[in-house]
């Protein structure tokens, strides 16, 4: 069935999104906001990310690399790595490769907060879709 996108659509599809990324906010305070403290959680998330990403992929992540993940100065960025160390989020172990590296390993815990992050952000993301879905116009 061919659509046509209004713009009342566009209005639901936009407040969806939006409503999408203000959830996902609480989400992510509801797993990691007891960290506020250590770490700007907003900053930090796309480096949450990318090393629970490596783990699923099992690749590798240096320190080195990791900074350009946190939205921030390098310094900052350091020690938001090593904020995430000292909560137990990740442990530093030298590359077996190259010991002039240093790896990052995600612990357990961050592991589960992850998994647990990830499975409600897909729940919502399902429900911000269904509205963006349900809010399309049929062309007569």
């Amino acid at each position: 069935m061919d659509t046509t996108v209004t713009h009342g659509t566009k209005t639901i599809a936009c407040l969806a999104i939006a409503r999408f990324e203000e959830d996902r906010d609480l989400c992510l305070r509801k797993h990691f906001g007891e960290y506020e403290y250590y770490f700007d959680v907003d900053k930090c998330h796309r480096f949450a990310l990318r090393v629970f990403i490596c783990h699923v992929e099992n690749r590798k992540l240096h320190k080195r690399n990791a900074c350009k993940f946190i939205q921030s100065s390098e310094i900052t960025a350091l020690k938001y790595l090593d904020a995430f160390e000292q909560c137990g989020l990740i442990e530093f172990v030298p590359d077996d490769e190259d010991r002039r590296k240093i790896r990052i390993i995600p612990t357990e815990i961050f592991l589960t907060r992850m998994r647990a992050y990830l499975s409600e952000l897909i729940v919502l993301l399902q429900q911000a879709m269904q509205t963006i879905e349900t809010a399309e116009v049929p062309l007569s």
